[in-house]
């Protein structure tokens, strides 16, 4: 690999590194939130009335974890949609530092770039924006109530009749615990779905941008290969496709446009332009990285 090729292959795992950095401090972030929801949860339980553990409390308590978790899942959905205007921004700045230095070092000269302006990611940005707010909102949504759903049918299954609230008190929090704190890990995969679906979806827009007739614009698809990378990546790592052609999942059966094709999906798409020269060296200049998140990538 030469020294036009390394510089290449930084800019792309630079751009993963701040990737997976930024998507690990919103992904801490909202565990916190859990966290904060639950011990407000334990604060409230141990102010209610002490007696036995009747019917009427169970049905009071249920609405009370209810309240919060709804509570909970309208913050938690916030901090996403707040957090996703400056991912569309990292992806317009990512890319643009990305094809200006490879201009400089392919073509001699840095092309200007007609999507590298804030009219633009606004303009384009923003309807994106509005509809990755409606889907996320229903998987929120859904997190919340198989929570609730989830206490509620183990409060219905257990022994908690008529022992002292002290106990009953305990074993709730086992339940919110569990059923708040342990299905975390569905936001986690909301928020990274969301992060990757608007990266890929602002830097695809602005490739399209680039393509022209006498210098067509290529995307290559880029798995970074571990020890949990899956099958499918290690199929897919290398296609490269005109920008507004399809990829093809063989192993799944399914074409798309860009990542993510999968919840924690870990590929990444990288704009080449046919003017470059051949760009088979990322082929296993990727290979390397080891610290990537997420089972399956």
């Amino acid at each position: 690999m030469d020294a036009s090729d390394s510089t290449a292959v930084d800019l792309v795992l630079g751009q993963r590194a701040r990737y997976e950095r930024l998507w690990g401090a919103l992904t801490k972030r909202q565990r916190s939130l859990a966290d904060e929801a639950i011990t407000d949860v334990e604060r409230q339980l141990a102010r209610a009335r002490v007696g036995s553990w009747s019917a009427a409390q169970a049905a009071s308590t249920l609405a009370q974890l209810a309240s919060a978790t709804k509570g909970l899942t309208e913050r938690q959905m916030t901090l996403l949609a707040r957090a996703l205007p400056g991912i569309a921004r990292l992806a317009q700045t990512d890319l643009a530092a990305y094809l200006t230095t490879l201009d400089r070092t392919f073509l001699g000269v840095a092309r200007p770039l007609r999507w590298d302006s804030l009219e633009w990611l606004n303009g384009y940005s923003r309807p994106l924006l509005r509809a990755r707010l409606q889907i996320f909102r229903k998987s929120f949504a859904r997190y919340g109530a198989e929570a609730v759903a989830g206490i509620e049918q183990a409060m219905a299954k257990s022994v908690l009749l008529g022992t002292p609230w002290t106990e009953a008190r305990k074993a709730v929090m086992s339940l919110v615990r569990e059923e708040v704190g342990g299905r975390q890990w569905m936001v986690d995969r909301i928020v990274r779905t969301e992060v990757a679906t608007v990266h890929s979806s602002t830097t695809m827009a602005a490739l399209l941008e680039e393509d022209e007739p006498d210098d067509p614009m290529l995307k290559k698809l880029v798995a970074l290969f571990d020890k949990r990378t899956g099958l499918d990546s290690k199929v897919l790592h290398g296609q490269t496709r005109r920008v507004q052609d399809l990829f093809t999942d063989v192993i799944r059966g399914k074409q798309f446009d860009a990542p993510p094709n999968r919840p924690n999906d870990r590929e990444i798409v990288i704009g080449w332009r046919a003017s470059y020269g051949d760009a088979r060296f990322f082929d296993a200049a990727t290979r390397n990285d080891a610290g990537g998140e997420g089972a399956g990538g």
